[in-house]
């Protein structure tokens, strides 16, 4: 997870906690539409960052309750980061927009 944070150009630090990869995916994701511009894409990316970031912040508030529901919570993170960089690097991101549209949000 934090590697692909790093190819966002977050700056993550050695063994990161989830609070520190929370802050990191939510300025990852309003920094998006600054070096991308608004296009659908990019916007679409910046919003699965902010969810990818509330997936994490939820995952931290657990503490290690409820393991099951923190563990998806983490995998929907590692989806939502890969998406939103295909979105950027899909050579067809309409294609892949509308795949995303189709599916269901995550937990």
């Amino acid at each position: 997870m934090a590697a692909e944070l790093d190819w966002w150009g977050a700056l993550v630090e050695e063994d990161p906690g989830i609070g520190e990869l929370a802050r990191e995916c939510n300025a990852m994701a309003q920094r998006v539409t600054d070096r991308h511009g608004h296009r659908p894409e990019a916007l679409a990316a910046s919003q699965l960052l902010a969810r990818c970031a509330s997936f994490l912040d939820s995952a931290g508030r657990l503490r290690g309750a409820l393991p099951a529901v923190q563990l998806q919570h983490l995998r929907a993170t590692c989806a939502g980061l890969v998406v939103a960089r295909l979105l950027l690097t899909d050579a067809n991101p309409e294609t892949l927009s509308n795949r995303l549209a189709a599916a269901p949000a995550g937990p």
